[in-house]
């Protein structure tokens, strides 16, 4: 059991951190994509993907290409212009999708277009929510380590490495650390 929570801890920890990277480049997106819009493009056999910031908004748009032929290899493109999706304006494509059943919620947006059952697909997101959802993790595993030190403190067990306490209150024989006196 104790190595299931340990491990469960490491996997949260490193999931904690890969989100907070996500976060931080989400946020520099943000800010170099209020000018410019930026974006990165995935192109494979059959499909391309494109995920960017415009204007303030994170956004994601699939298209399944007509010629599919064979498999051949991914190529990924960065562009930071003034091009928007494909050339096109974020708002004018999302104007596009509305003619044919594109789903607003608030800034949130979803769309696919009706022409062919593999027909392009366009979700944006405003990037305060997108920053905030990759906040959660990091935010998370800070709070239990703050609120937790702090509970194993008033449950009578040290502070650092959560040994008992009661038969040596002065210091810690686990790990040394010495248990600060709180007067009444």
């Amino acid at each position: 059991m104790k190595r299931l929570k340990r491990f469960i801890r490491v996997v949260g920890n490193v999931a904690a951190v890969a989100s907070l990277v996500l976060c931080a480049v989400a946020v520099a997106l943000w800010v170099a994509g209020r000018g410019e819009p930026c974006e990165v493009v995935r192109s494979g056999p059959g499909r391309e993907d494109t995920a960017g910031v415009s204007r303030g908004e994170a956004y994601w748009f699939h298209s399944t290409l007509a010629a599919a032929a064979g498999t051949g290899p991914v190529e990924w493109s960065w562009s930071h212009d003034d091009s928007g999706v494909g050339g096109r304006d974020l708002m004018d494509v999302a104007a596009t999708f509305d003619n044919e059943g594109g789903l607003w919620v608030g800034r949130f947006y979803f769309g696919r277009s009706r022409r062919s059952p593999n027909g392009p697909t366009l979700v944006m997101a405003p990037m305060w929510f997108v920053v905030g959802v990759l906040a959660v993790a990091p935010a998370g595993v800070v709070g239990r380590r703050v609120f937790g030190r702090r509970r194993r403190a008033g449950d009578g067990r040290c502070a650092v490495c959560g040994y008992d306490l009661r038969a040596t209150p002065e210091r810690c024989p686990e790990c040394g650390a010495a248990v600060a006196k709180v007067e009444a």
